[in-house]
């Protein structure tokens, strides 16, 4: 979350431009360096982390005594033992996860909302898969390793269709800012 983001870059004495988070951006859910250390509005604290990089998200999960998901480790936790294209069956709705409404995956999935929200939302506003963890569709990205050093971004965002939330799908990692890349920690 926003909260233990901040919590991280203070207790690690990071600065800005040091490459653990995008911060050029005018909008990065209440996060900003006022020169000596990171604050961040309230009203975020829970929150995802947006504007993430593979560096400050593995950093990051360092110091919460974790790490971040492979991405065969991060679709077994999303989609479990799930037969469907989804953990929530073959159609992922409005009601289930904050992604792009209009964008649904076929024509027999309708959702009654299609004007997406088109920001990020507070963790857990769905519910939770079986395995009790939120947000496994839409909101943000999630940085995952792919290879020795390298990185896929797993689950949507608030931007993207059905589709790209889908579990099986692999999206580059942005080489510039995104609001919509966040991470998520796997504990060791």
């Amino acid at each position: 979350t926003v909260h233990q983001y901040f919590y991280f870059l203070n207790s690690k004495e990071i600065k800005k431009g040091q490459g653990y988070i995008w911060i050029n951006s005018n909008y990065n859910y209440g996060i900003k360096f006022d020169g000596k250390s990171w604050t961040y509005d309230p009203k975020y604290k829970n929150y995802p982390i947006g504007n993430a990089t593979e560096l400050g998200a593995s950093e990051c999960a360092k110091f919460y005594g974790g790490e971040l998901p492979n991405y065969t480790r991060w679709e077994y936790a999303c989609i479990g033992n799930s037969t469907g294209k989804f953990y929530t069956g073959d159609c992922l709705y409005n009601d289930q996860a904050n992604y792009s409404w209009s964008q649904q995956i076929n024509s027999v999935c309708v959702n009654n909302i299609t004007n997406g929200l088109y920001e990020a939302l507070e963790v857990g506003s769905f519910t939770p898969n079986q395995f009790g963890l939120y947000d496994m569709y839409g909101n943000v990205y999630e940085i995952c390793t792919y290879n020795l050093n390298t990185f896929t971004l797993k689950g949507g965002s608030y931007t993207s269709s059905a589709f790209q939330c889908n579990h099986l799908m692999n999206t580059n990692m942005y080489s510039t800012e995104s609001l919509v890349m966040g991470f998520r920690i796997v504990m060791l």
